[in-house]
């Protein structure tokens, strides 16, 4: 008898997924913070990231989220300096994000190891963007330069939005709203 072919992620799933691509992408847009620091806005897309996969709880949540994310900032014109690779820029930490699901490890329900997958996302970031600068033929100088000042930047920034994605991930599992949840209590339709 043929086994009937099972989407990966449910449409609640996918809806999720999509909300917080498209928050991320929204608030990327009216937020325009004066900070003039790059790396500074890694915490929004960790937050989020954190956030889908966490409330999904498998994958593909992480990787789904971060590609509409990519595909949505190219649109708009968020990240342009990177061209195309701004959709790897996104795509490499959901990436990861899936790699730590699929390895069983509860990463997005954890404030402290969300706070860490939040900064490797950052990193992941920011290694994408240098790569891109090098492949346009950027001086070794300047990409030691910005590698200097947006380092720490990005590792900060995403270590926070990841530490907030865990937080509220631990608060919709205690109300039921995530994968995860406490078994007695019943989960929202």
């Amino acid at each position: 008898m043929p086994t009937a072919h099972r989407s990966p992620l449910t449409l609640r799933e996918l809806l999720v997924v999509g909300l917080c691509a498209t928050a991320f992408v929204v608030l990327r847009t009216v937020l325009r913070l004066p900070i003039h620091l790059p790396g500074h806005n890694a915490a929004i897309f960790s937050v989020l990231l954190v956030v889908a996969a966490g409330t999904v709880g498998r994958a593909p949540a992480a990787t789904a989220m971060a590609a509409v994310a990519g595909i949505l900032s190219l649109l708009a014109g968020i990240g342009t300096a990177d061209g195309p690779a701004v959709v790897l820029r996104y795509l490499l930490p959901g990436l990861m994000l899936d790699a730590l699901l699929v390895a069983r490890l509860d990463v997005c329900g954890r404030s402290w190891a969300a706070l860490l997958v939040g900064a490797a996302a950052g990193l992941l970031k920011l290694a994408v963007s240098l790569g891109w600068a090098a492949i346009v033929g950027q001086p070794g100088e300047w990409l030691l330069a910005k590698a200097a000042v947006a380092g720490p930047v990005h590792t900060i920034s995403g270590g926070l939005g990841g530490l907030l994605g865990g937080l509220l991930v631990a608060r919709l599992r205690r109300a039921g709203l995530a994968a995860g949840a406490p078994k007695d209590q019943p989960r929202s339709p």
